[in-house]
């Protein structure tokens, strides 16, 4: 088998995602509304309800951010090369060159690239799912990761 140099491969929605962020948020919400609290006041309640609004929020922004890829910042492509460089494309079709940072993790099930522009201080994290990909693209990005060009 030649090594692959360059691999593209376009994501696509993730219903496990959907399913993983759901599931999280709602134990969240029930560990937020079901804790008892030493303090009897209405304002507790109000603070609950507050805070379990809050996470469903969060949880329907995760999910259009990371499942649907439908914001604007959502990764949508990635072009990894086996140099370690990378190119992600964003929905809005924004190309950012990074670099494979060593805290990407790669496994049968989830693979998430950690990804560092040269010109950004933070690092961005793309989970990738087996429902996101063919199998074979799925297998080839989990290959070039871990193994590079050598």
């Amino acid at each position: 088998m030649k090594p692959v140099s360059s691999l593209r491969v376009q994501l696509g929605k993730s219903r496990v995602a959907a399913a993983f962020i759901l599931c999280a948020c709602a134990a969240t919400a029930s560990v937020i509304a079901w804790v008892p609290s030493e303090i009897e006041s209405p304002y507790v309640l109000v603070a609950r309800s507050v805070a379990i609004i809050a996470v469903g929020l969060w949880a329907l922004r995760e999910i259009r951010y990371c499942a649907w890829l439908a914001m604007p910042r959502s990764i949508v492509a990635l072009e990894i090369r086996g140099d370690g460089s990378i190119t992600l494309i964003e929905a809005s079709t924004a190309r950012i060159e990074a670099v494979v940072q060593p805290q990407s993790f790669v496994s049968a099930w989830i693979t998430t690239v950690a990804a560092r522009a040269s010109d950004d201080h933070h690092r961005r994290a793309i989970a990738i799912l087996p429902d996101m990909l063919s199998a074979e693209d799925f297998r080839r990005v989990r290959v070039l990761l871990r193994l590079g060009d050598g």
